[in-house]
């Protein structure tokens, strides 16, 4: 199995079917689907079955298992957190594990999803594995979001709509969102290294003609209603809770609402709206980084104080970034805003373009590159937080 990390340039990708990122972006990316044979040489799968199993049953994990054909219903789904016994009780065709976030509880399944850093990186949602017996599948159905299927073991059918569905029609009474009508227009077996594009709302059907693991990498696509949501919730943090709104006006009828007090309320809104770029890039840097569910980073050890952290960096080792920690940065003349874990700091521009663009960075390039008490802040917070370890 030969990874590399794939950097944005217009050079062919292997990974890519020999497309440059640019022809990509131009003529598949959110407009229809891509069959890449062979994206990755000679693939073996990073976990197996049993494995996937294990790593389910640990606690903070998400996962579930989807039943095809059960007894009580056409489709049954138990979630987590689960138990060694269910696995036992498993019928031995027709049903799926799904794990979600699989690189944030596995750090190695970072070579994985650094493959696709074409895409920024504060875009990839997770890396989901699942395992399916044969016959194994979840419906035919559609996702809100972009989403790259690597197979990594056995074979796995797809059937591929052209277009995207415009409509929704599920099955009714189901725990999942299964189509009621499907008409595929491709159909492809892949085998483990090959990698299938689908962009959001193209319906797809994955059924396992034997026992297979896919890697399914999604990127995030937040509604607009979850972008509004978090944007108001920013704005009110910061909006001056002293300030009331006490218009009245002389008037014949007492249940009037009067022009004058439409007025000011109006006033008051658009004062509290005055939305500039400073506004949105805190209140977004901070959204995009916030981490998904709480997971437990903090190193064993603590560090006292930032002569601790000092002494761990010259240690001349690699540092590594936690891959549950979402690091992204807003480039300014002279400056950077850094966001780690919802949390901003004002830093250098080359600060922070190696914080966040290396997964793994010699201490000694951290040390060297130092040069405010903003940004030893970023190493005291990101080293005694387990963000660097």
């Amino acid at each position: 199995m030969r990874l590399s990390r794939q950097k944005i340039s217009k050079r062919p990708l292997q990974l890519l079917g020999n497309l440059t990122t640019e022809q990509f972006f131009n003529e598949y990316w959110q407009k229809k689907p891509l069959l890449i044979r062979n994206a990755i040489d000679d693939f073996e799968s990073l976990i197996t079955a049993d494995e996937l199993a294990g790593l389910s049953l640990e606690d903070q994990v998400q996962a579930r298992i989807i039943i095809e054909k059960d007894s009580d219903s056409p489709w049954k789904v138990l979630y987590s957190p689960l138990d060694e016994a269910v696995f036992s009780e498993m019928p031995e065709t027709h049903w799926t594990l799904l794990v979600s976030d699989v690189e944030k509880h596995m750090p190695e399944f970072t070579q994985i999803t650094d493959q696709f850093r074409f895409i920024p990186d504060w875009r990839i949602d997770d890396l989901m594995i699942s395992y399916a017996a044969e016959g194994g599948s979840v419906g035919a159905h559609i996702d809100q979001y972009d989403v790259f299927l690597l197979q990594a073991h056995g074979q796995r059918r797809w059937q591929i709509g052209a277009e995207p569905v415009e409509n929704e029609d599920f099955i009714e009474g189901l725990e999942i969102r299964v189509l009621k009508e499907f008409f595929p227009d491709h159909d492809w077996v892949l085998n483990p290294g090959d990698l299938l594009y689908l962009p959001p709302r193209i319906a797809h059907h994955g059924v396992a003609l034997n026992d297979c693991l896919t890697y399914s990498i999604g990127f995030r696509a937040n509604s607009h209603n979850e972008l509004l949501a978090s944007f108001t919730d920013h704005l009110l943090q910061h909006s001056d809770n002293s300030q009331r709104y006490n218009a009245i006006d002389f008037q014949q009828h007492p249940g009037e609402i009067t022009a004058n007090s439409l007025q000011q309320l109006k006033k008051i809104l658009l004062s509290n709206l005055q939305i500039d770029n400073h506004l949105i890039e805190n209140w977004f840097g901070q959204y995009i980084t916030e981490q998904k569910f709480e997971l437990d980073t903090r190193p064993e050890h603590e560090f006292l104080d930032y002569s601790a952290v000092e002494d761990f960096l010259q240690t001349q080792k690699d540092v590594s970034k936690q891959p549950a920690i979402r690091f992204a940065f807003i480039k300014h003349a002279g400056y950077s805003i850094l966001f780690i874990n919802a949390k901003k700091y004002l830093t250098s521009t080359a600060f922070a373009e190696l914080i966040c663009d290396k997964r793994h960075i010699h201490s000694q390039d951290i040390m060297d590159i130092v040069s405010t008490e903003e940004e030893r802040s970023v190493l005291f917070d990101c080293v005694s937080q387990g963000y660097l370890y």
